[in-house]
């Protein structure tokens, strides 16, 4: 309560206590009238001088609800700042997208779209937005992360079938030009490079996984790859395996469980 508030109050109440004391007074000399008179002012003094401890004070026509009304202004001052800075991070992120679209580097760092997931969530949570719809909001950045994670950890493979692709091919003109193009021999290594050719279009896809089934299509890239050394196999078999705890709390929660190692694996997206 401020100051000046306490001093009325104050001023209020001494000037109550006499009115009521009138009225006492009136009604034991037997004037009723005035004594009415005066016992209603002194409680009307009375009570206001006491209308901020009241919810709702209802009586002569006046109703007071300061304290509740206080609550809810405070309440719509605290849910206005949360919107205005939901506003400026979504104006922030935009104004960044459109000046730097269609140059070199535009798009964010994985720290930097880390670090703006964390302010959506927290600004979306605190406006009251439900963990399901925060959840919906995230999962298109949480799909990327996963999506970019999964290139970067197939581009060993990737370029394993550059090379394999480039031995099929030049195994089938040599056998073409020693059986014939219409030789089993040549159809046989043909169909090795059609196998290569098919298998390679599965990069180009990555994107449209199901965000869920990240985790088993990179372990199914791997396993179903032809002609790829078992060696070289098995070397990035464990390196995924060593990512299905990250990939799997990005999935459930929608965050990095350790941000730095994702930061650092992916500094650099080809």
């Amino acid at each position: 309560m401020s100051r000046l508030a306490t001093v009325v109050n104050v001023l209020l109440f001494i000037a109550g206590v006499p009115c009521l004391a009138l009225g006492v007074f009136q009604m034991l000399t037997g004037s009723p009238g005035e004594a009415g008179a005066a016992l209603t002012a002194g409680l009307v003094l009375l009570l206001a001088s006491t209308i901020d401890r009241f919810e709702s004070l209802k009586g002569w026509g006046v109703e007071a609800t300061t304290r509740k009304l206080d609550d809810k202004i405070h309440e719509a001052d605290k849910l206005l700042k949360r919107i205005q800075s939901l506003a400026e991070l979504t104006s922030g992120a935009l104004i960044k997208l459109y000046a730097g679209m269609g140059r070199m580097g535009v798009a964010p760092t994985a720290k930097e779209s880390h670090v703006l997931s964390r302010s959506v969530r927290m600004a979306l949570s605190e406006v009251g937005t439900s963990d399901v719809d925060v959840r919906r909001t995230l999962r298109p950045w949480a799909a990327i992360q996963a999506f970019d994670l999964a290139g970067k950890l197939l581009q060993p493979l990737q370029g394993r079938f550059n090379d394999i692709r480039h031995e099929r091919r030049r195994a089938a003109e040599l056998v073409e030009r020693a059986h014939g193009h219409d030789s089993p021999e040549y159809r046989e290594a043909h169909q090795a490079v059609l196998d290569v050719d098919t298998f390679m279009e599965r990069f180009r896809h990555l994107h449209q996984w199901p965000l869920e089934e990240v985790p088993r299509m990179l372990v199914a890239m791997v396993a179903e790859a032809p002609g790829f050394p078992s060696d070289e196999r098995l070397a990035l078999m464990a390196t995924i395996e060593s990512w299905r705890p990250e990939l799997e709390h990005l999935i459930a929660h929608h965050d990095f469980q350790h941000p730095e190692r994702w930061y650092e694996e992916l500094k650099v997206i080809l």
